[in-house]
């Protein structure tokens, strides 16, 4: 009986641990924004203890030239409160920016007005296990063909394949 109340315990525990309130709620850590002609992005690194364990927020937001308000493009969260990567921003030419997180890709081809977010975890078998570092570089050239380069833990897939600036990526 002691056993199962324990038991019962643990598992009430981990997943109030796991309900995340509000995200906002830690201090910023570290900051780096990418600025070119006809577009900011901006990474935000927060505390984040909506978890077990701390970990760090990543907010990603971009506000297009002449704009003072920076819009929300995606959250990212680690276990563990790392630096922000400050090579992770690429540009095209003056339409075409990515960027790459974890296991998200985003993409702009409209100057940085719409965004196209991947989720690799989509197109990669669930049975693969994964990493936060699962996305370790992409390579898009000026005529949208590019391979996204993968560092997966016990995963036979390395790399994806895009012809389209990363709007959608294969397996090879």
């Amino acid at each position: 009986m002691q056993k199962r109340s324990i038991v019962s315990i643990l598992i009430l525990f981990n997943l109030f641990s796991c309900i995340k309130e509000n995200t906002n709620n830690g201090k910023l850590y570290d900051s780096f924004t990418f600025n070119d002609d006809n577009i900011s992005i901006r990474i935000n690194a927060f505390y984040d203890y909506s978890q077990l364990v701390t970990g760090g927020l990543f907010q990603f937001e971009y506000k297009e030239e002449n704009k003072k308000t920076w819009k929300k493009l995606l959250e990212f969260r680690f276990d563990d409160p790392i630096n922000i990567p400050k090579d992770i921003i690429k540009k095209i030419d003056h339409n075409i920016y990515y960027f790459y997180i974890g296991w998200i890709y985003a993409v702009s081809i409209d100057g940085g007005n719409n965004w196209i977010k991947s989720n690799m975890l989509d197109i990669i078998p669930k049975k693969e296990q994964i990493n936060y570092k699962l996305i370790k570089d992409v390579y898009i050239f000026d005529n949208g063909i590019g391979t996204m380069e993968l560092d997966p833990i016990r995963v036979k897939i390395t790399k994806l394949n895009t012809d389209d600036y990363g709007i959608s990526w294969k397996i090879p």
